[in-house]
Parts: C-alpha cells; structure tokens; sequence
C-alpha cells in the first residue's frame, strides 16, 4: 500500500507523532508533504501571542526556534532527526514535498503520475483539500482530528473541549469528503480528563493517542477490514480559532492552555 501524508511543519506535537507512524509505515511512504501555515507571518504571531500571552509566546518562540535550527542539521547529526517532521522523515529515507498549494494543477497531476499513492494521509494539514486531490487514491483520503467527531470541529479542538468543561477527550480518523471534518468515522478512542490538564497536555495526550490508532487504522485499511459509522454535520459543533478573550474565559473557569 503506498501512501503519502501531508501535514505541517509543526515542531512540538508532529515530530513524536511520526516517529511512532513511521516505525510501522516508513517502508510504505511513498513522500511526507510539508504544508506552509494557514495564515501569514503576522496572524500566526498574534495567534500565538493571544493564545499564551507575553511570557508563553516567549518561550514558545524560544523553544520553536531552538527545534527549527536543529531540525536543518537532520541530515548530519542523528539526534536531531527526531526534533523536526522532515529530520523524522529523512531519517528513514522518506522524500520530502514543500508545495505552495495542496490542491494547484501541477502538484496533484505529480502525485497521480508520480507518486501513484493508494491512500492519502492528512495530519493537521493547514489547507483543505478539494476534490481532485480526494479523487486521486483508490482506498481515499483519511484525515486524524483531534477530538470525537461530530462535535468540535475546526480548529484547535482540545482548548474547546476543556473550554467547555468535558470529562472526555478523544481522537478520530475519519474518511475525508469536501467538508471541513466532514466524512465517515472509521475509528475513535477517548481519554479522561483531569482537573490538572491544559490544553497543552491534551494537545500531547491527543497526538500521542492519534499516532496509535492511525496506525490500526492503516493496518484495517490495508487488510480491506475498514467498518465505518456516521459523522452526522447536523449534530457537530465548528470552532474557530479562539481570541484573547476566549483565553481569559478559559482562566477565569480555573483552566490553563499551558
């Protein structure tokens, strides 16, 4: 089964999360495509800024570029392999893809000719995919969410799940369609929620839950084995990216995002 998966170039969550795919699936990747971020420079700043606040966002900044310069010397030093997506990927010999645009002509024409993939992959991908990039493998498009599908879908799901007091968290892979989150469930596993937990702590227990059950998702997929349930749009709820205030709110409700 060949396949690819495209993600982000995130350098906190995503490294960990391929090392433990990649040990099951590296033989059978045919490339790991790394997006450009959803938004321009100075709106991820201020998301960012928003979401931690001054100190927060200085360490984040800090510790983003420590792991950013380390991950350009993947290729010579091997303990670094394991602080970027792409040193993970090219320390198993995994090509990398950076296209501008998921969905433009000439990207999707090459992985139909040349990487011929069977499945697609996404991984907190930053663009959504229309529907001659979902056409494109015979056994689909799957995308890992982290939360349980139908509710919280869009952006940042476990600072709402905690935002809105739930006791559960939970991951899903799902089939991918035109909509946002949108397609059959083929797998969902939940996880308790304590009253010490952040939203940095889910986003880790989330990824490192995700990396597990995508990898009996691949295996059910490749076995033909796949069962899946419905993911009803009518009984989901869609979150944007929350705001400063959002933040505040979080606090005063006697919860953290780190």
């Amino acid at each position: 089964m060949r396949i690819v998966f495209i993600t982000c170039d995130d350098v906190f969550y995503l490294p960990r999360f391929f090392s433990r795919v990649l040990d099951d699936w590296a033989a059978e990747t045919a490339a790991l495509v790394i997006l450009p971020p959803l938004r321009d420079l100075k709106t991820t700043v201020r998301r960012s800024y928003d979401l931690y606040g001054p100190w927060g966002f200085f360490k984040n900044s800090a510790r983003y570029a420590v792991r950013k310069a380390a991950g350009r010397l993947a290729g010579w030093v091997p303990a670094c392999r394991t602080l970027s997506v792409e040193g993970v990927a090219r320390g198993r010999g995994i090509s990398i893809l950076r296209p501008a645009s998921v969905n433009a002509p000439d990207f999707v024409a090459h992985v139909r000719d040349t990487l011929r993939p069977d499945l697609i992959v996404s991984v907190a991908a930053s663009q959504i995919f229309k529907e001659p990039l979902l056409a494109l493998p015979s056994r689909g498009c799957i995308n890992i969410h982290g939360a349980l599908l139908p509710r919280y879908r869009g952006m940042l799901p476990s600072f709402w799940t905690l935002f809105n007091g739930e006791r559960e968290g939970g991951v899903t892979v799902h089939y991918m369609s035109a909509g946002i989150d949108d397609g059959s469930i083929i797998a969902q596993r939940r996880f308790p929620i304590y009253d010490h937990d952040t939203v940095e702590t889910l986003i880790g227990r989330s990824k490192a839950l995700g990396a597990e059950v995508l990898s009996e998702v691949l295996r059910e997929i490749k076995r033909g084995a796949v069962a899946t349930a419905p993911n009803n749009a009518a009984e989901g709820t869609y979150y944007s990216f929350p705001t400063r205030t959002d933040v505040l709110n979080l606090k005063a409700r006697g919860r953290a995002v780190a």
